[in-house]
């Protein structure tokens, strides 16, 4: 904010042009209100992008009718749906030797590696640093490391049902 008042006098039209057009819009971008939602880590619309991309490419051109982009639409949803339906099952069913200790034993078999690395991450950085922002709880819905400090071990019910 210093800066941008130290500037608003030399380049008044650059500091008008921020403040009507980025800055109303602040919320949208900056990590000190995105992080207060839940978004799973998601934080740019690359994969949206890629997404839309791949639903241009299977319609081809823009003559198509509707039951023509229908039909592309939805098969490439229902083979989306399919491939992270088996990255889930792969990664509930596959677990790494890290997470065999008795602190993961009540959710193991029921998150996705994913989010048993989240929660290590955290157990980690708790015991190292102290502290806590409880950011993981409100980015996913997993336990913050206030949560999990001082425990043997974490249960299904400190992870939000959306995750499993």
């Amino acid at each position: 904010m210093q800066l941008f008042n130290m500037c608003k006098d030399k380049y008044s039209n650059f500091t008008s042009y921020c403040s009507t057009t980025w800055l109303v819009h602040k919320e949208k971008f900056a990590k000190a209100w995105t992080n207060h939602v839940m978004h799973f880590g998601t934080t740019t619309s690359n994969r949206a992008e890629g997404a839309h991309a791949s639903l241009k490419k299977m319609l081809r051109d823009c003559k198509g009718d509707l039951a023509t982009s229908w039909d592309a639409s939805h098969s490439l949803t229902c083979n989306r749906h399919t491939e992270i339906l088996a990255s889930f099952e792969r990664s509930i069913h596959r677990i790494d030797h890290i997470f065999m200790f008795p602190f993961y034993t009540n959710i193991r078999g029921f998150v996705s590696n994913k989010c048993l690395q989240l929660i290590d991450d955290e157990h980690i950085r708790m015991k190292s640093y102290g502290g806590c922002d409880c950011l993981l709880r409100e980015t996913h819905g997993l336990p913050c490391g206030c949560e999990l400090a001082g425990h043997r071990s974490t249960t299904l019910l400190s992870i939000n049902s959306i995750c499993y």
